[in-house]
């Protein structure tokens, strides 16, 4: 046995197979390319079946990309443009549930609101948490949308906090192998094995269709974390080959998820939209984040400026590509710029060391964070702004809070609709003109990027 396939001599064969889509396909295995080492290091080879694998991953992957956006049955959640408050949302995390003046504050300052990686499950189980707090939001505001944030394939929430968590117990055949059949630790799905992977999207499907009394759903859609890494460096003993079938077999399963709640009108958005890359496997998902919206990889990590030819690309490649434009695109917003998770500038910007620091960084780098975004805004393009993934770095009444007293004033700023895309004045210096704005970025200076607010402002 090598690599999870049986090795032949070159006269015999036998049948093995994947699942992709959910479906079992079969395919004839005959012999094998190369030679057989004694080691465990017998993966070093491919075998044909491998190689026939490879073929067909190639495959499905093209034909998901070259699949139009624009035949989707989702329509996606479109804006308007009165002022930036229209298209902000709002994305956190709790062990504890939030208080009634906490999810008042968010039902009226956010148009969409994120909660998940085990929300309440110091009080129950995540769903719960989840359903409940979704439950009030739309009590106190009917039109709010709700997202319940859920991993693709790491399964800490299964293993802490879900209800689901007795039926992945049970089932320990659907935890993620190396290539020598050692179980990854921390615990991950098996995407690629059918049941697992039906268990994830049924328990999903079943979230999806819960409802208020009145009969209204009380979920929107689904924020899908850990989509779209590329490479195999987080796993040890996994080949790139198998590995890319991983992540095909999970787009495979995101298309399924789609495509069963996409006649209610609701979406599963993935995480990690920073390339075209991203931006052509998981094509099939109603939504998409991108993450690491002018941070990162798009920092100078001495300088604190940014990488001009990358954010340029972000910018004018992936986010402008046709590929996002019938679904529902979520771009985070940073203060600062943050080189390292959760929270960490350069040495030349001296990070914030307490609430009230990071209160007042929070509100003094608000209007460029916001330029970046106006810079490539669409009806469809929705905009967060905070520093981390807490529920403290979106509503303010926690001590800990990063969020201001007076939140952002500038999101009530007049804006009205922009009047063309963005204008090229000279290499690296853009400018786009709003009804009642003016945004310039200059992806060479920090200090030169904001928004211009010429109508009424607080």
């Amino acid at each position: 046995m090598c690599c999870g396939i049986r090795l032949l001599n070159k006269t015999q064969t036998s049948r093995v197979g994947f699942s992709l889509l959910g479906l079992n396909i079969p395919f004839r295995v005959l012999g094998r390319v190369g030679e057989r080492n004694a080691d465990k290091n017998c993966c070093r080879f491919k075998t044909t079946a491998m190689m026939v694998l490879e073929a067909l991953q190639v495959l499905f992957i093209a034909s998901v990309a070259a699949s139009s956006p624009l035949n989707s049955p989702y329509e996606p959640l479109r804006h308007g443009w009165d002022t930036v408050s229209d298209m902000f949302f709002g994305h956190g995390s709790s062990s504890t549930v939030l208080s009634n003046t906490s999810l008042s504050f968010l039902s009226q300052n956010y148009k969409m609101v994120t909660f998940g990686n085990c929300y309440g499950k110091s009080n129950g189980t995540q769903e719960d948490g989840v359903l409940n707090a979704a439950a009030i939001l739309k009590a106190a505001n009917p039109t709010i949308r709700v997202l319940f944030y859920f991993k693709s394939w790491l399964a800490s929430e299964l293993a802490e906090c879900s209800s689901a968590n007795a039926t992945w117990l049970a089932h320990p055949e659907w935890r993620l192998k190396d290539d020598y059949g050692n179980i990854i630790d921390p615990p991950y799905l098996d995407v690629s094995n059918h049941d697992a992977a039906n268990f994830w999207l049924n328990h999903l499907v079943d979230l999806a269709q819960q409802r208020l009394p009145n009969g209204d759903q009380l979920l929107d859609g689904f924020f899908i974390d850990g989509t779209v890494n590329v490479n195999t460096s987080r796993f040890k003993n996994i080949s790139q080959a198998r590995y890319d079938g991983l992540i095909a077999a999970k787009a495979a399963i995101i298309a399924r998820l789609q495509g069963e709640i996409a006649s209610a009108g609701q979406f599963a958005l993935t995480n990690g939209l920073d390339t075209m890359w991203a931006a052509e496997h998981f094509v099939a998902a109603g939504g998409a984040m991108i993450d690491h919206f002018a941070i990162l990889q798009f920092v100078n990590s001495t300088t604190g400026e940014l990488l001009p030819a990358a954010m340029e690309a972000l910018l004018f490649e992936v986010a402008a590509s046709p590929l996002l434009n019938n679904r529902t695109i979520q771009v985070k917003g940073w203060p600062g710029p943050i080189i390292k998770q959760p929270d960490m500038w350069p040495a030349s910007w001296p990070t914030p060391q307490t609430p009230a620091q990071f209160r007042q960084q929070a509100l003094l780098q608000f209007n460029n964070a916001l330029s970046y975004f106006l810079i490539v805004a669409k009806d469809n393009f929705w905009w967060s702004y905070s520093w981390f993934w807490h529920m403290i770095d979106i509503e303010p009444f926690d001590p800990a809070s990063t969020v201001p007293s007076g939140f952002f004033p500038e999101l009530s700023c007049q804006l009205g609709e922009p009047k063309g895309p963005a204008k090229m004045v000279d290499r690296w210096l853009y400018v786009r003109e709003f009804e009642y704005a003016t945004v310039h970025v200059d992806l060479t200076k920090r200090a030169d990027s904001n928004v211009t607010f010429h109508g009424s402002c607080p």
